[in-house]
């Protein structure tokens, strides 16, 4: 009969258990979900503010802490603002966050008429990414491409620029000045001193001429969360209507900080 008592009892405490902790797990993903929404508010609304060119607050606080937002950038990502949807891909571009880049991909599939990338092109590229590439461009790609494929300088990304350079040389009204800076490129280029992130960006530079390096400066602009990832601009000046602005965001490796995306962000 005891036995029987405590057998009950062992029951009935295992049950009790397993409700408690159902219903503190039900408070907690109820803490979450209303945290989520509580944040993606503030997310959005620095999306709604950002600016690039000038790097305002916003933006420096998105590159900042969009790791840690990056359940917010995706959700921006179906947002009914289209600036807010744009804002979101750059962001998570700028700091090529798995996660957000894996959600990016899969909302390009959605895109019923041409799809528009906006921000910086993280490498190592994707097969998407060469994929793009392959489907959307007859004679050159954007800028921000023919770099990262210079930078990735993967096998594969060093055959597909010399695809690009052959079928530039068979059209003569193709322009292939970007595609001339990359030419000197090698794994050493990539690679950043740490002592000073802005100045050796600078001095890496390849995508700026020796001519306009006379012209240029470069600044530090913000680490993201983990202090992986730094931004940094570039700035031309030749004088008026002759300005250039780069983001360069370079990342830290095994073998020291890199280039992970060169983006021309400006001119006048």
């Amino acid at each position: 009969m005891k036995k029987q008592i405590v057998k009950i009892n062992n029951i009935f405490l295992s049950a009790t258990v397993l409700l408690i902790f159902q219903l503190a797990s039900h408070e907690s993903m109820a803490q979450s979900s209303k945290h989520d929404g509580q944040t993606y508010e503030s997310t959005r609304q620095l999306l709604v503010e950002m600016k690039t060119v000038d790097t305002n607050e916003s933006f420096i606080s998105l590159f900042n802490t969009g790791d840690n937002r990056i359940t917010d950038l995706v959700k921006a990502l179906n947002d009914s603002n289209g600036a807010v949807r744009r804002n979101a891909q750059m962001i998570i571009r700028y700091l090529d966050n798995d996660l957000g880049m894996s959600a990016l991909i899969t909302s390009y599939s959605k895109e019923k008429a041409h799809i528009v990338v906006a921000g910086p092109v993280p490498t190592p590229l994707r097969e998407w990414d060469y994929d793009y590439i392959s489907k959307s461009y007859k004679n050159l790609p954007s800028a921000s491409y023919i770099y990262a494929l210079a930078i990735d300088s993967s096998p594969k990304a060093k055959a597909v620029l010399s695809e690009l350079t052959a079928n530039t040389n068979n059209n003569p009204k193709a322009n292939y000045q970007d595609l001339e800076k990359v030419k000197i490129v090698n794994p050493n280029d990539i690679l950043v001193d740490s002592s000073d992130l802005a100045k050796t960006v600078l001095d890496k530079a390849f995508f700026v001429s020796s001519e306009d390096k006379q012209f240029a400066t470069s600044k530090f602009i913000s680490f993201n969360a983990a202090n992986d990832k730094a931004l940094i601009e570039i700035y031309i000046n030749r004088g008026v209507l002759s300005e250039e602005w780069y983001h360069v965001v370079i990342n830290k490796s095994e073998k020291g900080w890199k280039f992970l995306s060169i983006t021309p962000v400006a001119t006048s």
